[in-house]
């Protein structure tokens, strides 16, 4: 019998919601990092959509990188075979949730670290040791070398 896989760790943080006009709008105006942008150019619809909307708020918002690190750890796994670019994707959605949570308290002037900074290290811990779990449960050279560089990462 087969060992059940653990329960992925997600933040279920969501995203400003927009009206279908707004989103539709947005999305109609073209901008350079279209072209670029690791979730504006991925080939899932959904990761697509949510970075290329990331892409055109006016202000940057973390919560929309929790959003993109929580689906694309969802994709990130296919009956127990770990797919190194959406694990790479989710880590560097996290760390990008990090990072805007930093600027914000520094332009805030926030003495200590914010709930989003905390929030984006441990979404980051916790699916780090997820995938070992992972590769511990179906031990191929691939899901063991997936899991070791996303240990490197942290």
């Amino acid at each position: 019998m087969s060992q059940p896989f653990p329960q992925l760790p997600k933040t279920d943080r969501r995203t400003r919601t927009l009206s279908m006009e707004t989103e539709r709008r947005l999305l109609s105006r073209r901008v350079p990092a279209d072209a670029t942008d690791m979730f504006a150019t991925d080939t899932n619809p959904e990761v697509r959509r949510l970075g290329r909307l990331a892409l055109r708020r006016d202000m940057r918002d973390p919560s929309d990188f929790f959003v993109l690190g929580d689906l694309c750890a969802e994709l990130s796994h296919y009956n127990g075979r770990l797919l190194v670019v959406y694990v790479g994707k989710t880590l560097s959605a996290y760390q990008e949730a990090e990072k805007i949570a930093r600027q914000d308290a520094e332009v805030l002037g926030l003495p200590e670290e914010p709930n989003d900074v905390l929030l984006a290290r441990t979404a980051i811990e916790r699916y780090v040791i997820w995938l070992t779990k992972i590769a511990k449960i179906v031990q191929t050279p691939r899901n063991i070398a997936v899991a070791l560089w996303a240990v490197t990462e942290i």
